[in-house]
C-alpha cells in the first residue's frame, strides 16, 4: 500500500498480524512536517505485508494507525497492489475523475472533512484522536473488504 506522496503523514504505525511480516519504505521530505513533538523529516511512503496466506472466501485485516491527517486536502488516495500465490497481480490504483463511474480496480480513497472548530478541552482532544483511529481502522477495513470481495481463488 502506498501512502500519498503529495500529503505525507507524520506518524504511521502498523499493527502486527500473526503469520505476516510488514515492512515499510521511507522517503526524506523536502519540506519537513511540523508536529507537537518537533519536525519530521522522513515519512513512511509504502507498507508491504508478506509471508501470510488468505484462504479463498476469507479476508484479513491489516490495520494501520496514522496521523495527524493533513488539513490542506479533502481526500487521501492509498494505492495498493495485490499479488496472489499463483503470481497474478491486481493493481488497485485507479482513481475516477469527478462524475466518472467507479473504475474496475479503484484505489481506496479517504474523504476528509474540514474541522468544525478549535479543540478547546482535553476531552475534545481525546475524542479527536479516537476519531482518527476510527478513520484509520475504517480505511483498512474498506481496503481489505474490497480486496477480499474481488479476490480470485489462487
Amino acid at each position: 500500500m502506498s501512502l500519498p506522496a503529495d500529503h505525507p503523514i507524520a506518524s504511521v504505525a502498523v499493527e502486527p498480524v500473526p503469520g505476516w511480516t510488514a515492512t515499510t519504505d521511507k522517503v526524506t521530505l523536502s519540506d519537513p512536517l511540523r508536529t507537537d513533538d518537533g519536525e519530521v523529516s522522513q515519512a513512511i511512503s509504502k507498507i508491504t505485508w508478506s509471508g501470510g496466506r488468505i484462504a479463498p472466501d476469507q479476508f484479513q485485516e491489516f490495520r494501520v494507525s496514522l496521523g495527524p491527517l493533513p488539513r490542506d486536502t479533502d481526500r487521501l488516495v492509498f494505492k495498493a497492489v495485490q499479488t496472489y500465490s499463483n503470481g497474478d497481480v491486481v493493481r488497485w490504483i485507479d482513481v475516477p475523475g469527478p462524475g466518472e463511474p467507479e473504475p474496475e480496480h479503484p484505489a481506496p480513497v479517504l474523504l476528509l472533512i474540514p474541522p468544525v472548530g478549535e479543540v478547546t478541552s482535553v476531552a475534545a482532544g481525546a475524542a479527536f484522536w479516537l476519531g482518527v483511529a476510527g478513520v484509520a481502522l475504517g480505511l483498512a477495513g474498506v481496503l481489505l473488504g474490497g480486496l477480499a470481495l474481488r479476490r480470485r481463488p489462487g
